[in-house]
């Protein structure tokens, strides 16, 4: 592999990032001035229209998993003995099993939207600071870690914390008009061909839906370009996410006496 796979996904970031139009550091715009009570997101790019976030999943939720189901077969709920699989039909033959698989999905991706809370306010924060209402807000999840975190449990949970579900019909986390996630985990391969796939994922009340797309077809191809791995075309993201996605299956043999 070349020497520039093999550097963390994190330092390559944030090198690739400085290539795009109108690359601006916030810290380095406010360096000398903090404005009181304010968060701030990470860059600003093309004339400041868009304002980019980046977070990192630096470790994996294998414990936080295990410690979920460890209660489970101290309650008496699961019982087995030593190293044996367990997936969302094991779950679903218990009397209240979809209430505790869905637990277990919220438990593993909780980080998640530990991120998307902070990042949401980040963003708006930035677009008043720079008085940039009209900015489109855009969120850069980095996995670097959470090899349990499979493409389909981050989508669930992205796709639930995008959904209307307050008692107005608003999001609770409405300040981003999407979010990316690149992770180099979790490859595809056809034939002998590695593809790295980006996700995006558009916010149900996006503003600037257009522009945060545009914006991330730029990136994509870009980092597939830096890294010299072949080009996926993103599909359209489709319709706006509104009601919640069906709970993705997902399976452990990680539980033990």
């Amino acid at each position: 592999m070349d020497n520039i796979m093999k550097s963390d996904l994190k330092v390559r970031f944030q090198e690739f990032v400085r290539t795009l139009d109108g690359f601006e550091e916030i810290d380095c715009l406010l360096k000398d001035c903090n404005p009181y009570g304010k968060r701030r997101a990470d860059y600003l790019f093309s004339k400041r229209s868009i304002i980019v976030e980046q977070k990192i999943l630096e470790t994996d939720p294998s414990e936080k998993t295990q410690d979920y189901l460890d209660r489970l077969r101290g309650e008496n709920r699961i019982i087995g003995w030593g190293t044996f699989a367990l997936d969302k039909d094991d779950f679903y033959e218990l009397p209240d099993g979809k209430k505790l698989y869905r637990n277990l999905l919220h438990k593993m991706t909780s980080r998640i939207e530990e991120i998307a809370s902070d990042a949401d306010k980040q963003t708006r924060d930035t677009r008043d600071i720079f008085d940039i209402s009209d900015a489109a807000g855009v969120l850069v999840i980095l996995n670097e870690a959470a090899q349990m975190l499979i493409p389909e449990l981050l989508e669930y949970r992205i796709q639930d914390l995008f959904k209307n579900d307050t008692l107005d019909g608003s999001v609770r986390y409405p300040h981003n008009d999407m979010i990316i996630v690149i992770s180099e985990l979790h490859p595809v391969h056809v034939g002998l061909t590695r593809y790295l796939p980006i996700k995006r994922y558009i916010n149900s009340t996006a503003r600037q839906r257009d522009r945060a797309i545009a914006f991330s077809e730029k990136l994509q191809a870009g980092w597939a370009a830096l890294n010299r791995t072949p080009l996926i075309h993103l599909i359209d993201p489709g319709p706006i996410v509104k009601q919640a996605c069906p709970l993705p299956s997902w399976s452990t043999t990680r539980l033990l006496t």
